[in-house]
């Protein structure tokens, strides 16, 4: 089942492990939490209500900041931060997003400097 080998590298000896039939998959947790609506006695709704996480970003120098939420047609649906004046140095934006009748799909926060500088992107997804 296990096999070894040893190998001599820059004077360090590194021992490797190898085990068949071992297969795994990676999952991407996501940046982001979801808060599902309650409905009487039932244990899960499956209706988004709230989107909740952290979007920590990096103002190399003074600016304007803007985080806008975008459909995936680019419509604004919603501004969260409008021509905010922020100081140089690493940001969080706590997000605690109400989604509530929104419709389905991906949504994506953009942060943005200076009226039209991308600074970061979060994507989440509705379903």
């Amino acid at each position: 089942m296990y096999s070894h080998l040893f190998i001599m590298q820059y004077g360090w000896i590194l021992k490797k492990y190898t085990v068949k039939n071992l297969k795994y998959k990676l999952v991407e947790v996501p940046w982001y939490s979801v808060l599902y609506a309650k409905e009487g006695d039932r244990v899960f709704s499956g209706k988004e209500n709230f989107i909740i996480g952290k979007l920590p970003y990096k103002l190399k120098n003074n600016a304007i900041v803007t985080i806008v939420v975008r459909d995936k047609w680019g419509h604004i649906a919603k501004t969260l931060v409008e021509e905010a004046a922020m100081g140089p140095g690493p940001k969080e934006y706590d997000l605690n997003l109400d989604v509530k009748g929104w419709g389905n799909g991906v949504y994506t926060i953009t942060i943005m400097e200076d009226y039209s500088n991308i600074n970061s992107a979060f994507s989440f997804k509705i379903d």
